[in-house]
């Protein structure tokens, strides 16, 4: 199973959220003296940042999900897996905490898209979101709420 709850745009991060982001990913070598993300960051490539939050059963397995819009496919970023309740996390792969192993049957996971666009859709494209065979449209963005964001750790790629 794998529902799509919400997308979220996410606001653009200050340097030292990006730094406490850094810091969570165990990415150290990124975090200044200051505890700012110490890279340069070309802020134009996070202007539509996305979350994405879904509901997701044992048989989910992120990499088979693939965002379509347009001619463009982008896949999952820095996912996490939260209780149904959204109140805890349950597992962060790239800040190594928690396991699969403690992931109930029914679960929250939520993943970053770098070009969250649902506005790009046309008649001929929808942007959608597919897992495996079954394909969900993007809903209406909306404002991450804080309660996610404290879970969220982003950094930019490379």
């Amino acid at each position: 199973m794998f529902e799509i709850i919400a997308t979220y745009s996410y606001p653009k991060p200050t340097k030292a959220e990006l730094g406490h982001s850094a810091r969570q990913l165990h990415y150290h070598h990124l975090v200044d003296v200051k505890g700012e993300f110490a890279e340069p960051v070309d802020w134009r490539n996070l202007k539509d940042l996305g979350l994405v939050e879904a509901r997701a059963d044992k048989d989910f397995d992120v990499s088979t999900i693939a965002y379509h819009v347009m001619d463009t496919i982008q896949v999952p970023y820095l996912e996490f897996y939260l209780s149904p309740s959204k109140d805890e996390l349950l597992w962060h792969p790239a800040a190594k905490r928690g396991s699969r192993d403690q992931l109930p049957e029914i679960f929250r996971v939520c993943f970053f898209l770098h070009l969250l666009h649902p506005h790009l859709g046309s008649v001929f494209s929808t942007p959608t979101i597919k897992h495996r065979e079954t394909s969900s449209r993007v809903m209406r963005v909306k404002r991450v709420p804080d309660s996610l964001r404290a879970f969220a750790y982003y950094v930019p790629v490379d």
